[in-house]
């Protein structure tokens, strides 16, 4: 009895030393193979360059970098970031969230979004670069800006501080995220609306205005700038901005100057 214990023991002993090294080796093709998880650290694998606007007649994304974050809420509906994304993997990434924070003065009345994930979406070619539009300010928001009392004024400014990041997934399924981005945004009320000399006539009262009898190809000198979100980060002519408003008092009251 004794006897045949001993050998019961010594055959498992041989048999454990052969399978561990067996399941090490398969370990080693496996990760040889590809078969697990890449990791990638916070902006290895995806990089965030900067805001990269909507313009021209095509409204295509613009320099990225070249231009400030700008909110004008007597004009915007909303605030896009249009955030150009870099692939550092040889894979397509697939944006599935964005992340973001406001840090605004201690002496202002109004608050603003902190820690805040949202859905985004969009992809980005392997080794390539997109630009992934997130809203950061929506109507709501909005609305708690313009109704604060650092803007009822004409072209009264607000400077802040907004922080994006974005999270993905490789085509394999891995977790990608970018560094967190941190860039100057400013707020302001009736800051973009342009009032060109040309385009101006005497009201009524006596005060200037703009000439919506003027159609906007009758100026050959102050020809605007195509704007692709009105309210956002570039100029808007007056007479473009006439249109954002249903009443004529209204649009006097936010595009005159």
């Amino acid at each position: 009895m004794f006897n045949s214990e001993a050998r019961i023991q010594r055959t498992f002993r041989r048999k454990t030393r052969v399978a561990w090294p067996a399941a090490g080796m398969l370990c080693l093709m496996a990760v040889v193979a590809g078969c697990t998880d890449d990791f990638y650290a916070p902006g290895d694998g995806m990089r965030l360059l900067g805001h990269a606007p909507l313009e021209g007649d095509t409204c295509q994304p613009g320099p990225t970098g070249a231009t400030p974050l700008i909110m004008d809420v007597g004009l915007a509906r909303e605030y896009v970031f249009f955030a150009r994304v870099e692939n550092r993997t040889s894979e397509i990434l697939f944006i599935e969230s964005a992340s973001y924070s406001f840090n605004v003065p201690n002496d202002v009345s109004f608050a603003m979004p902190v820690g805040i994930t949202a859905l985004a979406s969009g992809s980005v070619p392997a080794n390539g670069s997109a630009v992934i539009p997130v809203v950061v300010v929506d109507t709501i928001l909005r609305d708690v800006l313009r109704n604060a009392p650092e803007f009822n004024g004409r072209e009264e400014v607000v400077n802040v501080g907004l922080t994006v990041a974005l999270s993905a997934q490789t085509s394999s399924g891995s977790l990608v995220e970018s560094q967190t981005l941190r860039v100057p945004f400013t707020i302001c009320s009736h800051c973009l609306i342009e009032h060109d000399f040309d385009v101006l006539v005497t009201g009524p009262d006596g005060e200037p205005s703009c000439d919506m009898n003027q159609a906007i190809d009758e100026v050959e000198s102050s020809q605007p700038e195509p704007t692709c979100h009105i309210g956002q980060d570039f100029p808007v002519d007056c007479r473009i901005c006439y249109t954002r408003f249903d009443s004529p008092i209204a649009s006097a009251h936010v595009c005159d100057p």
